[in-house]
């Protein structure tokens, strides 16, 4: 293994989605990736308390978009505001451009580097992940 790939192996990626079993499976693929250090969250409340805690740990985070209680986009505005370093992925089910990209990262003020549409394949998801950690 590469030092590149140990440099990325050893980053904490969140993963944020009110679907377990989505979350679960873009898990199951980053680690698919070499991504050893995924940890799953389906509750925002109970991520951004996570994420308060333990903050100089995680490298990205990866969010759905539509979630009850708090939204993906002010989760990122939160994680932001103690982190402003942390780089953010959105997931969505909807049809995104950079326009979106470019709105919401005027509008929240934080590190969305990109957003993904769902379905995404194992092999798109870590090459996303490695350019964005790099």
């Amino acid at each position: 293994m590469d030092s590149s790939s140990n440099k990325l192996n050893k980053n904490k990626i969140m993963v944020l989605d009110d679907d377990l079993d989505i979350a679960e499976l873009v898990k199951m693929s980053l680690q698919r990736n070499g991504f050893n250090n995924v940890f799953v969250f389906t509750h925002p409340s109970l991520a951004l308390e996570d994420f308060g805690k333990n903050y100089n740990d995680y490298s990205l985070v990866i969010s759905d978009i539509r979630m009850p209680g708090m939204n993906g986009y002010e989760f990122a505005r939160y994680i932001s505001r103690i982190n402003p370093e942390i780089k953010v992925v959105f997931l969505t089910a909807f049809d995104v451009d950079n326009n979106d990209l470019l709105s919401m990262n005027a509008k929240y003020n934080n590190n969305i580097s990109c957003i993904i549409q769902k379905p995404v394949s194992p092999k798109k998801l870590g090459n996303i992940v490695s350019s964005t950690l790099i």
